[in-house]
């Protein structure tokens, strides 16, 4: 919940300025996705590490890789001995708060001007789209997880795909008759 007050404050200061500077070369560009890059995956992934040591979840391995052609953080963790369903939610959910705290934090670092607004900007941009495409219930991301864990299935996603590939067949045969 310690994230809530710092990404308000990003979503405040976003909305009352107009602009945060202007890219004064292309070098801003890179600086401002390789610093997203690295601080929201990183920073998150370690997030996960944390909340899970934090209730007593054994964690395997950290580490980053590609998927799609676009760098990927992981953790291979083990939390099913967690019976507590907040705990195991909050150990997924925590890089989702820790990509939105950082929105929060580069948006109020873009606000002062201390370092290149633009940059600020861009890398706070960054973190606040990866909270957003964490958050869905699909594939890999954390929403699935999330979503799993409060509705108490292991393999939501391969249940939903049964369920659809039921209904189309019971469809068909409606259809025939």
């Amino acid at each position: 919940i310690m994230f809530i007050p710092m990404f308000i404050l990003g979503i405040c200061i976003q909305s009352n300025n107009e602009s945060f500077g202007y890219m004064q070369g292309k070098g801003d560009l890179i600086i401002g996705i390789l610093l997203g890059l690295v601080f929201g995956v990183m920073l998150h992934e370690l997030a996960h590490t944390c909340a899970c040591l934090s209730y007593k979840g054994y964690l395997f391995e950290i580490g980053v890789g590609t998927t799609f052609f676009l760098p990927m953080g992981y953790v291979l963790l083990e939390d099913g001995h967690i019976k507590n369903k907040f705990k195991r939610v909050q150990i997924y959910a925590a890089g989702i708060e820790m990509n939105l705290l950082l929105y929060g934090v580069f948006m109020f670092l873009a606000s002062i001007e201390f370092i290149n607004p633009f940059i600020m900007y861009l890398v706070a941009a960054e973190n606040l789209g990866m909270a957003i495409i964490n958050a869905m219930p699909l594939g890999i991301f954390d929403g699935l997880k999330i979503l799993s864990t409060i509705l108490g299935k292991e393999n939501l996603l391969i249940d939903a795909k049964n369920w659809i590939k039921h209904w189309n067949m019971t469809k068909e045969q409606h259809s025939v008759k």
